[in-house]
């Protein structure tokens, strides 16, 4: 019989030799690995936050020059001028320290997020890349809505555990980050952008309001959900805010009133929504004054008068468009007399008035009324037959009685103010453009992917202080110099817009800019879904050329700085009781409207229509929105919304 003898020794010692070998290499990977990842997650913070500081301090030294973003250059204020043409990349240090270009926040914002060239011992960088339209590492960017970019690189070295086994005693961890200023779609459709300091002369005054019914019913369905800048619906006197709800608050409503938004209400106040019942805004709450309180379309300048050489003049005797006309595009203006010897028509600054059919066409004419002269070809630049005529009217339009059916080309209306005689009275019912009177109908003559639109701005001629519309300054002054126009044009003040029949069986139906016609002049291919704009002029509130805010932060218990004084009000054209023109829509009958209503901060837009319901694809921008009646409104987002410029993330 065999015997086998099993007690052979040190076996075990083998086994856990190869066991701890193995082991201290998974744990030193795992250290390794972990290290790294930590390392990666701090370096990608730096390198977002470093790229974000930099597009943000080039939007905002870019935005406060008034500069149009499609035309940054890498000489132009604001951005670097060093390394701006891309494929160059610069370490943060001695080139940029203290350098007033944009990179240098980066580098700041770097350093105080812990990276740096030389951080570290020696084992940290910081690299930085520029450039104008889309980077090279962006994918499904567009040169169209990119304008300048800024790349940050953060590496680090790291001690390694494992693989210094294999002879790789250090590793190398790198992150990439790049912002770019941007434009981007603007969804939202309501921007109430009065702050607690902003008070509008709606009747009774009121200030800090962005919403209100002032009625016990009626309802606003904001299907693309509200931004409301105000947090107390009065003022603040002593550092609190007294007002008709307390803090908190940016509307009021009567008991049976009604807000949906299926997206949030972003209000910066906070609060909720008690629906139906009181107003009382703020799904979310956002702190402070960010860019989402600012008014959308911030970077951008006014839409300038879409042609740069002077249009024929075209007098409309006593003002009356005659039944059936087709008008082309001219410097509209009114006239009751006339000069004997010459025959020339002399201004008399009342609007242009429609009562019956007209329709406006860049294949029309100016009516003419016997020997009276009324159209002045020298010097002028026709737009007969163009895709995208302007039409300017001084003194306003009036489309007024159950007769009025004007139909409106493709192109841009120009309401340059309204005229009054004594400066130093002013009434209530000063109207720009005004749709009035029973059941009264405006369309536009086509629609669809095709159809270029129309944008109607509301503005008067340059005051006092010499500031006036883009473009327009060239059309007075050839009125001027043709027939005389100064006397008349020195009268004419900014006035309010309104449509606003008084039967159901009116109509309207207009459609906003669409770029995507390819008619669009190039002037205008950026103001893309906007069908009204108002003057920023038009506004108690100080703007920079570019739309941006030309005061400082409200401080509650202080001055309201953004508001005009009285004098500058009437440097800028703003009768001193009619403040701020109001936008009203009044609802009854067919409301068909497919764009963007745009007004400056301090303006207001208005709802009316007791018992209307009209369901539109309108977004509005303005100061305070009021319901007057019980009217319900539901917003449905535009073909083409507001796009705001923005700095953001793109990689």
């Amino acid at each position: 019989m065999r015997v086998y003898n099993f007690r052979k020794k040190g076996q075990i010692i083998i086994m856990y030799s190869l066991a701890l070998f193995v082991l201290a290499g998974i744990i030193g990977l795992a250290v390794d690995g972990g290290w790294a990842f930590y390392v990666k997650k701090h370096a990608q913070l730096a390198a977002d936050g470093a790229a974000m500081a930099a597009a943000k301090e080039a939007l905002r030294r870019v935005t406060s020059t008034g500069i149009l973003f499609g035309t940054i250059s890498c000489t132009g204020a604001g951005v670097n001028t060093l390394y701006c043409t891309g494929g160059s990349r610069v370490v943060c240090g001695s080139s940029l320290t203290g350098s007033p270009s944009n990179l240098y926040a980066a580098c700041q914002y770097a350093t105080s997020n812990g990276f740096a060239p030389g951080g570290q011992g020696g084992t940290q960088n910081v690299t930085i890349e520029s450039g104008l339209g889309v980077p090279p590492t962006g994918e499904g960017l567009s040169s169209g809505n990119v304008f300048y970019w800024v790349t940050v690189r953060a590496t680090q070295s790291v001690p390694q555990l494992f693989s210094a086994l294999l002879g790789n005693s250090r590793g190398l961890v790198a992150a990439r980050s790049t912002a770019a200023i941007v434009t981007a779609s603007a969804p939202i459709s309501i921007y109430g952008l009065n702050r607690e300091g902003d008070c509008t002369d709606h009747q009774p005054r009121e200030c800090g309001i962005d919403i209100e019914f002032e009625v016990s019913s009626g309802s606003i369905t904001a299907n693309g959900g509200m931004v409301l800048d105000s947090n107390c619906t009065g003022k603040y006197v002593a550092g609190q805010c007294v007002s008709l709800k307390g803090p908190g608050w940016a509307g009021t409503g009567g008991t049976s009133t009604s807000v949906t938004a299926p997206s949030p209400i972003v209000v910066r106040g906070g609060g909720t929504v008690e629906n139906p019942g009181t107003y009382h805004p703020g799904t979310v709450s956002l702190p402070g004054s960010g860019s989402i309180y600012q008014d959308p379309t911030q970077g951008l300048p006014q839409p300038p008068v879409a042609t740069t050489a002077p249009l024929p003049t075209c007098g409309i005797k006593n003002g009356t468009i005659p039944a059936g006309a087709t008008l082309g595009p001219y410097n509209y203006y009114s006239y009751s007399t006339v000069d004997r010897t010459t025959r020339q028509a002399i201004p008399d600054g009342s609007p242009i008035t429609v009562t019956g059919a007209a329709t406006f066409s860049s294949v029309g004419t100016c009516p003419t009324y016997g020997t009276d002269v009324n159209y002045y070809a020298t010097g002028a630049t026709p737009m007969n037959g163009s895709a995208f005529p302007v039409y300017l009217f001084h003194g306003g339009l009036i489309v007024n009685g159950s007769s009025a059916n004007v139909v409106f080309g493709p192109g841009q209306y120009v309401m340059d103010g309204v005229y009054h005689a004594n400066s130093g009275s002013f009434g209530n019912l000063l109207k720009v453009f005004d749709v009035t009177g029973s059941n009264p109908k405006i369309a536009s003559s086509g629609s669809g992917s095709g159809y270029a639109g129309q944008l109607f701005i509301f503005t008067a001629p340059t005051g006092s202080n010499g500031v006036g519309y883009p473009g327009l300054d060239t059309q007075v002054n050839y009125m001027n110099s043709n027939i005389g126009f100064n006397p008349i044009s020195s009268l004419l003040w900014q006035g309010k817009h309104e449509i606003e029949p008084t039967g159901t069986g009116a109509s309207t139906t207009l459609y906003g800019l669409n770029d995507a016609s390819g008619t669009l002049p190039s002037s205008l291919q950026r103001y893309n879904g906007f069908v009204f704009w108002q003057d920023r002029r038009n506004s108690i509130v100080k703007y920079t050329s570019n739309g941006t805010y030309n005061c400082a932060p409200f401080v509650p218990g202080g001055s309201a700085t953004c508001i005009k004084t009285a004098a500058e009000d009437a440097a800028d054209r703003l009768p001193p009781d009619l403040q701020s023109p109001e936008m009203e829509l009044k609802v009854l009958g067919q409301v068909t409207m497919d764009g963007v209503s745009y007004q400056p901060r301090g303006a207001w837009f208005e709802f009316q229509g007791s018992g209307a319901r009209v369901t539109t694809k309108l977004q509005i921008i303005t100061g305070t929105v009021f319901v007057e009646d019980n009217v319900t409104v539901n917003l449905l987002a535009p073909t083409n919304p507001a796009v705001q410029t923005l700095a953001a993330l793109v990689e």
